[in-house]
């Protein structure tokens, strides 16, 4: 038997299985250890052998480790929640957006986007960010459409300024939470939207033709289309390329 977990469809083998024999005289029970492998499609058990007390408590520790920690109800736009990482997704929206662009003082279209402001619309947005290094090892990518995404959904770059090719956010002088990601996590979207956009990390995060990147943004202030044009997003792979990538700290 083969176990499908979670969104991004994480495969689970069996590879042991232990079993109670009890007995009907004084209550008493013993703990055998089998290996398990599949055969034909049918979960089989090899030859048991009998768990020590220092095996079966040890056992015990182990499966209980993940107990250490209060439940918690799992936030529906949450994705994946590991003891390495946090990722989740924000469906596509309009948020003011502010621009002061300190950078690339000759490139065409920067003086269109000092201290401008305008309610600009987003797609949807995937979050991810490795546990244990902050809020500032967060990474951005963004969806064509607008549902929860699975393994093999392809993701884009966001198309936002202060970001590098691989996602990862430059929060610069932004105040983030101090709390952890999964009781954070819509605080660290609503600083990254209350954030002033003021450079380009890149060559472009979007596909601009024969536009600079800065004359892009500056286009959408002066005319702020009803959905953001998802056409001019650059591809990087699927949901599942990503999250490896991230996991691996790449």
């Amino acid at each position: 038997m083969k176990l499908n977990i979670g969104t991004l469809k994480t495969v689970f083998q069996p590879t042991k299985a232990i079993m109670v024999y009890s007995s009907d005289v004084g209550g008493k029970s013993l703990l055998v250890e089998h290996d398990a492998y599949v055969l034909d499609g049918q979960t089989r058990l090899g030859e048991g052998r009998m768990m020590s007390e220092e095996a079966v408590r040890n056992t015990v520790k182990t499966f209980t480790k993940a107990l250490d920690a209060a439940p918690r109800v799992i936030h529906p736009r949450v994705l994946v929640d590991t003891p390495n990482l946090f990722a989740w997704w924000l469906p596509k929206g309009r948020r003011i957006q502010a621009f002061d662009i300190d950078w690339h003082k000759d490139a065409k279209g920067r003086d269109r986007l000092l201290n401008r402001r305008a309610t600009l619309p987003h797609p949807a947005l995937v979050f991810v960010q490795r546990r244990g290094n902050g809020h500032g090892s967060t990474r951005l990518f963004a969806l064509k459409g607008n549902e929860r995404p699975a393994g093999d959904t392809e993701v884009f770059l966001a198309p936002f300024l202060n970001l590098n090719n691989d996602g990862w956010i430059c929060w610069g002088s932004t105040p983030l939470p101090d709390s952890p990601i999964h009781e954070s996590f819509t605080t660290v979207e609503e600083a990254f939207f209350e954030s002033t956009f003021s450079h380009l990390n890149q060559n472009a995060v979007v596909n601009v033709g024969k536009r600079t990147c800065y004359e892009f943004f500056a286009d959408l202030c002066d005319n702020p289309p009803e959905e953001f044009p998802v056409q001019a997003m650059l591809p990087r792979g699927t949901l599942n390329k990503v999250i490896a990538e991230c996991a691996g700290g790449h």
